[in-house]
């Protein structure tokens, strides 16, 4: 068998793991004195309809606490999608689909649920999602909810049901494997890829191909990649919105990739670096740091301890080895409520008069680990603009971690 390929079909989830997470939900809303759940996808990238709709439809789901959910969409072809040949082979979550302008569509089936006057979460409004901390519902589509139920009690409940969707069921869990699985073989493609005189845009292909290849996908923005002698920032190559800017690889070079794998709208990540040629002292020393807060973070990984301890352990070694970070060294993951710290040992940056606009960014939150939890371990270190990065991801078991990446997890080299 072709090792950059996985037997097909994969692992999927059956209507238990919907009922499960519907009574979650019920549970919640019980909870939390609530009679309804408005939960937006959008363009989130999180995807939040995905958890209770199993579907993705760029909409909006209503969860009631008593009765049935609707799914809102504003293109048809969601729904049409559902009676071709292909669209009747699949096992819906939700059969009310509505194709409605959005905001309109809100409002009316609140008022259809006979909850338009009640207490209704919102999950949209807010977030710690990377790049999405104001939310993701537009004002316009939230004034005009907001105007047409307004007898209604919005209250925002990211916090508390993004931490509610963490621990994860074995089902779920059997797809996290997988998409671990295949981010493991993008990045024995990306190793293979790397050699001087290969192009960026080739080692991007390499990995992209095998995610696909094997139905994962990539949330924005794809996947981050940066080659050279120097990694001051972490960002999508430069030729995806810069044409012509494609770099051509030199020995000497380290390639970091950050590979984001998501197989049935659930992540794992891998941060795989790769210097062309044995990688010089500095960033050898650099590679140890990572690689000793990739084993304390492992150690820190158990129920009853908290993000903060995992979080503070991680960094403790990055700075104690007189390195600083510019990323978090942790976060969880399915979904991303949990980011570790970021910019921390600034101090120790040369030249910093002319980088007076960075100042530490404070971890994301705490809260206590539990069995089923899914983190990304990405141990950095930086020292000036020279940083390596590290790491896979990791599932909570009862009594510490399961690692679910290898090769990712050390700094590797090919021949220059």
């Amino acid at each position: 068998m072709d090792p950059l390929r996985t037997p097909s079909p994969g692992p999927s989830l059956t209507l238990h793991e919907r009922d499960r997470r519907w009574a979650m939900t019920r549970r919640f809303l019980d909870e939390h004195n609530l009679d309804g759940l408005i939960v937006a996808g959008l363009k989130s990238r999180e995807r939040f309809e995905l958890y209770l709709a199993n579907d993705l439809m760029d909409g909006v789901v209503v969860f009631p606490r008593v009765g049935a959910p609707v799914h809102l969409t504003w293109v048809p072809t969601k729904i049409t999608g559902r009676t071709d040949a292909v669209g009747r082979e699949r096992t819906y979550w939700i059969d009310d689909v509505r194709a409605v302008r959005l905001d309109q569509g809100i409002v009316d089936t609140l008022a259809e649920m006979r909850i338009g006057r009640g207490r209704i979460g919102v999950l949209g409004l807010a977030s710690n999602i990377p790049g999405e901390p104001h939310g993701v519902i537009p004002y316009p589509l939230w004034e005009a909810v907001s105007h047409g139920a307004p007898h209604a009690e919005f209250v925002d409940v990211w916090w508390d049901y993004a931490m509610a969707m963490l621990p994860k069921s074995a089902e779920e869990l059997s797809l996290v494997r997988e998409s671990a699985h295949i981010g493991e073989h993008a990045c024995e493609a990306m190793q293979a890829a790397i050699f001087a005189g290969a192009r960026e845009t080739e080692v991007y292909a390499a990995v992209m191909g095998v995610l696909y290849a094997n139905g994962a996908v990539t949330s924005a923005p794809n996947l981050l990649m940066r080659a050279g002698t120097e990694h001051f920032t972490i960002s999508q190559p430069a030729w995806t919105y810069d044409p012509g800017a494609a770099r051509t690889l030199k020995t000497g070079d380290l390639v970091n990739a950050e590979i984001f794998s998501i197989y049935g709208g659930l992540e794992t990540q891998q941060q795989m670096t790769v210097s062309i040629g044995a990688p010089d002292r500095l960033h050898t020393a650099l590679a140890s740091a990572t690689r000793d807060a990739y084993h304390a973070g492992i150690a820190a990984i158990k129920p009853g301890a908290t993000f903060a301890d995992i979080d503070q352990a991680m960094q403790k070694v990055v700075l104690d080895a007189g390195f600083w970070h510019i990323a978090p060294q942790v976060q969880s993951l399915n979904p991303i409520v949990l980011n570790g710290a970021l910019c921390h040992g600034l101090d120790r940056l040369p030249d910093r008069e002319r980088f007076r606009g960075l100042a530490p960014v404070p971890r994301t939150g705490d809260g206590v680990i539990v069995e089923g939890m899914v983190f990304a371990l990405e141990p950095n270190a930086c020292d000036g603009p020279h940083r390596v990065t590290v790491g896979g991801s990791v599932i909570v078991t009862a009594d510490g971690v399961e690692e679910l990446n290898h090769l990712a997890t050390n700094l590797t080299s090919v021949s220059g």
